[in-house]
């Protein structure tokens, strides 16, 4: 594969950008910014929501805080997405 390749950067650019904002979630989580994380979540999952190895763990995180936020209807509501997906 050719790292100058038009396709390859995009791709590079795509996983950095990915990257970048999950780190971001899980940093918001951490300092209880629950409503941050969910949004930066969503963000990295939308840049390419068809990549469910990364899209079904990421929605527990969301999962994950929306109870910490005590929103149980929007926990199970994620929930449910992740068991059809």
């Amino acid at each position: 594969l050719d790292p100058e390749h038009g396709g390859c950067k995009e791709g590079h650019r795509l996983v950095k950008k990915v990257t970048k904002m999950d780190k971001r979630g899980d940093d918001a989580f951490g300092r209880g910014e629950y409503r941050m994380a969910i949004d930066s979540w969503w963000g990295a999952m939308n840049v390419d929501n068809t990549h469910l190895s990364f899209v079904r763990p990421t929605l527990l995180k969301v999962v994950k805080a929306h109870m910490a936020l005590k929103e149980y209807a929007k926990a199970e509501e994620e929930c449910m997405k992740h068991i059809n997906n």
